[in-house]
């Protein structure tokens, strides 16, 4: 998936009068084919902050490991939730290492 789509899907800026949260949606899953969006709070600033320091915060989020890997086969960038391990989605571990889900 592209940073521009993940970005898109994945991270939302709320504003409140009181403050501006980045929030980035986590991937959990209540069964083998069951996956549920959770979103947290990942970083907060100031109502008075720059839009460039936010979005480049925003964007800041896709080199988070907290939130997002790399698959060293495809090299595509997937939220956590999204890997089959640490660095292979489950894209590949389907494709190329027969994992059914």
């Amino acid at each position: 998936m592209s940073d521009s789509k993940l970005l898109k899907e994945f991270i939302q800026v709320k504003r409140t009068p009181q403050k501006i949260e980045i929030l980035v949606c986590k991937i959990g899953w209540e069964g083998p084919h069951t996956p549920f969006p959770k979103w947290v709070v990942a970083e907060t600033f100031p109502v008075e902050a720059s839009e460039d320091k936010i979005q480049d915060a925003a964007k800041g989020m896709l080199e988070n490991t907290k939130y997002f890997l790399a698959c060293i086969e495809c090299g595509e960038r997937n939220p956590i939730g999204w890997m089959h391990e640490e660095n292979l989605c489950q894209g590949c571990a389907s494709t190329n290492h027969g994992v059914v889900y």
